[in-house]
Order: structure tokens, then sequence, then C-alpha cells
């Protein structure tokens, strides 16, 4: 096995910088759960400088599906983005209730309720992109 000949900080700028940087001064909303992929990505860019903190808008969406548990996730996403100077908004919806109002799976409610929540939190803060850690 070859072994990278970059850390990932590094090589993870690169390849910000190439194809995703914004002009200077203008923000990005971070879709953050609190799971790995998404903590990860908020500290490649608030933390190893492939984004200024004060551009950042860590936005944790609670689908209603998991109680306090949930809620526990957006607390600690709103401690960790103050910590590294991130601005944090937390929003809440309602995904089992969607789903049965509309027929759809509660996979798709969900998406429809987090994805409506993080444009209205990049219209809000005047951001230029939201920013995931998935890769669809």
């Amino acid at each position: 096995m070859t072994r990278p000949t970059r850390d990932l900080a590094t090589a993870f700028r690169d390849h910000w910088d190439r194809h995703f940087a914004l002009p200077e001064g203008r923000r990005a909303v971070v879709a953050v759960s609190g799971g790995l992929d998404s903590m990860t990505l908020l500290a490649l860019l608030a933390r190893e400088g492939a984004a200024e903190p004060a551009d950042l808008v860590a936005a944790h969406f609670d689908h209603g599906t998991r109680g306090e548990e949930s809620a526990e996730d957006g607390r600690f996403v709103a401690e960790v983005a103050r910590r590294w100077g991130v601005a944090a908004r937390l929003g809440r919806g309602d995904a089992p209730a969607r789903a049965a109002e509309t027929g759809r799976g509660p996979m798709t409610a969900a998406r429809e309720l987090r994805y409506a929540f993080l444009r209205e939190t990049a219209e809000a803060e005047g951001a230029e992109a939201i920013v995931t850690a998935h890769q669809r």
C-alpha cells in the first residue's frame, strides 16, 4: 500500500482552494450533524485553515426522531462551534409528521426538512454556499 505524501489537512486545503474556496469575506453554511464526517469537515474548514471561522455558520438540524439524544447533538455542535469561533444555528422539525402528511418515506421527509432549514439559514446569514460532508 502506498502511503500518502501529504497530510489530510493539506490535501483538503489544496482541494478546497482549487474547487470550492469562496471569495474573501463570503460566508458558507456547513451542515453539521455532530457525527464524525461533518465534525471532521467543520474542523478542516475552521481549524485547519481552509476557511476563516468567521465566514462559516455551523447548521445543525434535529429531525425530531431521537428525542433528547438529538437535542444533545445540537448542544454539542453549538459548543464546539463556539470554541472554534464559528457561528451556530440550530433548527428542529418533525420528520415523522412530515412523512405522514406527505406520504413520503421518513428519510425523504427528513432530508426535505433538513435542506429547507439549510437554505433558510443560508439566506438569513447571507451565505453563498451550503457545504455538506456527504457525497450526493
